[in-house]
């Protein structure tokens, strides 16, 4: 019985450790691409950090600054700069929503609710980008979408088609795959 219970705690304890990561990689600014595991709690919302654990089982926390893009099996994200504080960017890890002639890129961000009292808060608000073939990050608003789309898309988009902006993850899965 106790033979049963060490070996219940230890395959807990082991796949505990390695279910915390999935295998993926980091690229780092100098290009030096570091092959691993990352950790599969990556902030969905205010992403600006990543945590690395090398084969050997070495931990190493990454922030934005400090790469240029890391993958966690499927997904992919990209550094970017999400904002700016006093002329100061701030640099988030944006997900690749799409990948294609253009990258479609998605930032979740926390943003203070006004209303003050029982009613203040934060909210979650999710930000569109594209990088484009010529390397520009451009945050894509509502009322640019259609123009982005006839520039970099004119080649590929569905004749006739208007495309809305709250469509904008399936028209880009759309047009990446034409």
């Amino acid at each position: 019985m106790v033979m049963l219970a060490i070996l219940i705690f230890n395959c807990v304890y082991l796949f505990g450790q390695f279910g915390a990561y999935k295998r993926g990689l980091v690229v780092l600014n100098n290009g030096d691409t570091l092959r691993g595991f990352v950790k599969d709690d990556v902030q969905e919302v205010n992403s600006k950090k990543v945590f690395f654990k090398n084969p050997t089982g070495s931990k190493k926390l990454f922030y934005a600054c400090d790469i240029r893009s890391f993958q966690r099996e499927k997904d992919h994200y990209i550094k970017g700069i999400v904002d700016s504080v006093n002329n100061d960017a701030i640099q988030g890890l944006l997900k690749v929503m799409s990948d294609g002639k253009c990258k479609l890129l998605k930032y979740k961000s926390l943003s203070l609710m006004s209303g003050g009292g029982m009613d203040s808060g934060y909210s979650p608000k999710i930000y569109y980008y594209i990088l484009t073939p010529e390397g520009l990050l451009i945050r894509v608003f509502s009322r640019d979408y259609q123009q982005l789309i006839d520039k970099y898309y004119s080649d590929r988009k569905v004749r006739g088609k208007k495309y809305r902006f709250g469509n904008i993850e399936s028209d880009f899965l759309e047009l990446n795959s034409l």
